[in-house]
């Protein structure tokens, strides 16, 4: 390919060693390796998991509570009780949960698409500043 002979790294995405610098290139790397659009994604991945979340009933949970615990005392005799509670989920409570998770998780998505616009914008802005001083060192 163009890009093995202009003598790229190995790493994926990286930038050519020698040759022009393409804004493509810039954009591609740009992308992969800005820490704050990973921290975006990843917010995208967290939200997926809140709306799974979301959809599921409540776990049940389980209370033990002991009365008259004998502790070298003359009580013979502890009172151990064991309850399991089940919430149960009343109306559209289930589905207005998920409602709120999928609108988290779309605000998310949004703000990932924001990250890479601005992120995009500020490199093009770099290369064109690079391209015009490349042009001004011709003249």
């Amino acid at each position: 390919s163009s890009r093995a002979r202009q003598g790229a790294s190995a790493e994926p995405n990286a930038l050519p060693q020698s040759g022009p610098i393409s804004l493509a290139d810039l954009l591609a790397v740009g992308e992969v390796h800005n820490p704050s659009l990973a921290a975006a994604r990843s917010e995208v991945g967290v939200a997926a998991g809140q709306m799974w979340q979301a959809s599921l009933y409540p776990n049940p949970y389980l209370e033990i509570s002991s009365e008259e615990i004998p502790f070298r005392s003359g009580v013979d005799q502890g009172v151990t009780t064991a309850s399991v509670t089940q919430p149960i989920v009343l109306g559209n409570r289930l589905r207005a949960a998920m409602d709120v998770a999928e609108a988290e998780q779309a605000a998310r998505r949004a703000n990932v698409e924001l990250q890479i616009r601005e992120l995009f914008g500020e490199i093009a802005q770099v290369h064109a500043r690079l391209l015009a001083m490349r042009q001004g060192d011709r003249l």
